[in-house]
């Protein structure tokens, strides 16, 4: 009969022991991925009304977003970028003003520049945007209250040439749904920030809110085709009508001067002619009466 080991149990004990922190170790990052997983799907798949809150460095961008699920299983999305947290309308542009607006249809998405007198857009052959995790990626998740509410808070390890680039995920326990997007870069300083606040999950949409525009002219980008290249196109085709509004407006203006010029040179002589008529009309009468007073005289 073998002789018990202490050291035996011993290393059986503490492999047991790492065997049983591996397990759970790799189950809460399944619990993270999944999580996660799970609420990158329904943020692209979810009928829902939200607002983003988008910062990047100093700069402060507020987007409205209507998603639609439909039927069939396809999406439709709408997101209009906001003006001091208000929506531009369009027939209230003012020259060099814009709103812009990004489609996502079955024709693909739809990138447009809403001005006062035109539309133009640029559509490539893209989806809706689903974040995807890489299986390299380190996840680890925590719990935290956030905005009043339970959340998952979700940091996904990237490996990068230099380090890490890091995302911070706050997923609601609720709803399933991103409540806040943070992505750092390898030295851990803060580039894009995306917070979604005022979720609608039985939102009522505008008319023909997934319609684009009427009379929009839309290019297709094609394959090999840089879209910065065509957006610098259109917004050169823009600047040229941009320059024949102000001259229609200027000559408009000039127009309108005229007639306020016109207008103000004629009240101004009848207020004369009022002024001068006062003392012709007295005297005429002076000397119908001094006329008629001497025929008499002549009379008698």
């Amino acid at each position: 009969m073998k002789a018990f080991s202490f050291q035996d149990s011993f290393f059986k004990i503490c492999l047991l022991l790492g065997c049983l922190m591996l397990c759970s170790m790799l189950s809460a990052e399944d619990n993270a991925r999944m999580h996660l997983e799970r609420a990158c799907k329904l943020m692209a798949t979810q009928t829902m009304q939200v607002t983003e809150r988008v910062t990047r460095g100093q700069t402060v961008t507020e987007f409205l977003t209507w998603q639609r699920r439909n039927p069939d299983g396809t999406v439709e999305r709408m997101t209009e970028r906001l003006k001091d947290g208000e929506r531009l309308e369009p027939a209230a542009l003012k020259i060099g003003q814009h709103v812009f607006r990004v489609y996502y249809t079955k024709g693909g998405k739809t990138v447009v520049r809403v001005g006062k007198n035109t539309a133009r857009g640029i559509r490539s052959q893209h989806g809706l945007p689903v974040p995807k995790l890489r299986r390299e990626c380190e996840i680890t998740e925590g719990k935290r209250v956030y905005d009043g509410q339970f959340c998952w808070d979700i940091m996904v390890r990237t490996p990068a040439e230099k380090g890490f680039l890091v995302e911070e995920y706050l997923v609601s326990g609720t709803s399933q749904m991103i409540l806040l997007c943070r992505k750092f870069d390898v030295d851990g300083r803060l580039l894009r920030e995306v917070r979604y606040r005022d979720y609608d999950l039985s939102p009522n949409f505008p008319e023909g809110i997934f319609e684009l525009p009427t009379g929009v002219v839309v290019h297709e980008l094609r394959g090999g085709e840089a879209e910065g290249d065509l957006r610098e196109e259109l917004e050169a085709e823009e600047k040229e009508e941009m320059a024949e509004l102000y001259e229609q407006k200027n000559l408009q203006d000039l127009k309108a001067d005229l007639r306020y010029w016109l207008q103000g040179t004629v009240a101004c002589l009848v207020t004369m002619l009022a002024w001068l008529g006062a003392p012709l009309a007295v005297l005429v009468v002076v000397l119908v009466l001094h006329r008629r007073r001497w025929m008499a005289h002549g009379r008698n």
